[in-house]
């Protein structure tokens, strides 16, 4: 990784820990197999940091309430004040991949809202 140069500290005694003190390795191999250990641990971080942040296996089921995530409407102004979730919203159907059709659960409204959301913007 040094580019071939092996470094002398202490008057060699690095040199003679080193497991590489008499067989020589291209660096072109060393760095191939540097490249493929970092590939694999952001891999496995990644895949660690996904995991963590899913949605657990939450299942609705018709009938149910939940809120759901609201997208924050820009007005040029800060944002944090504006609700997070829109609701009460009522299960309505249940669809295939974790999706789930959801309508307002005031029904005496002359629009009702209904949409479709995924079980991940969905909240009891």
């Amino acid at each position: 990784m040094l580019h071939g140069y092996r470094p002398r500290f202490h008057q060699g005694v690095l040199r003679e820990l080193s497991k590489t003190a008499d067989n020589w390795e291209p660096p072109e191999e060393v760095r191939e197999a540097v490249r493929e250990q970092l590939e694999k641990n952001k891999k496995n971080k990644d895949k660690a940091r996904y995991d963590r942040h899913g949605h657990d296996n939450t299942n609705y089921t018709n009938g149910e309430v939940v809120v759901m995530k609201r997208v924050p409407t820009v007005t040029g102004e800060s944002t944090k004040l504006q609700d997070r979730y829109r609701g009460p919203l009522v299960v309505i159907e249940v669809l295939p991949g974790d999706v789930y059709r959801v309508a307002e659960l005031d029904q005496t409204k002359n629009s009702r809202f209904a949409t479709t959301a995924h079980v991940s913007q969905l909240k009891s």
